[in-house]
């Protein structure tokens, strides 16, 4: 259990200091199935996404894939057809508890970090988690519990 200290060392942390500085990014008119494939091979479940200019227009999540996919999206869709058009973003500025509040009230998992008009970072909400897990001791991992296989018995 975490001490009152770390709960407010942990809710006056910045967003600069949990984010993702190395965004891969991609671009609008990529096509779907890069994009896909690009996120499996990066190991992540989004990336901002950039027009033409490389100014940020959107994000590309991997639920957008699955959601339009389970949905029997075009052959030749691109990633402006999915993404998730708003673009949710916090300043780098920004404390852990104001970007907890701001993803739980956007319904999101992840937000773009700016400074000033320019992309510097990408936060979700395992970094919270990972920034929570770093304040508890090492010897406050909770019990593991055993789980049933699912052809057994009850």
């Amino acid at each position: 259990m975490l001490t009152h200290e770390q709960d407010l060392a942990l809710a006056h942390r910045l967003v600069g200091d949990i984010m993702e500085s190395r965004v891969r990014t991609v671009p609008a008119d990529m096509p779907l199935s890069e994009a896909a494939r690009l996120l499996w091979e990066q190991e992540i479940s989004g990336a901002p996404v950039l027009d033409g200019s490389g100014n940020p227009v959107g994000v590309l999540s991997a639920s957008d894939i699955v959601r339009v996919k389970g949905f029997g999206a075009k052959k030749d869709a691109v990633v402006s057809d999915v993404m998730t058009h708003a673009t949710f973003a916090v300043r780098i500025s920004t404390t852990v508890a104001e970007l907890a509040r701001f993803l739980i009230k956007a319904s999101v998992h992840r937000a773009l970090v700016m400074d000033g008009p320019r992309l510097v970072g990408i936060v979700s909400t395992s970094d919270i988690v990972r920034a929570l897990a770093d304040l508890a001791p090492p010897e406050a991992e909770p019990d593991e519990l055993p789980m049933r296989a699912a052809d057994e018995e009850c």
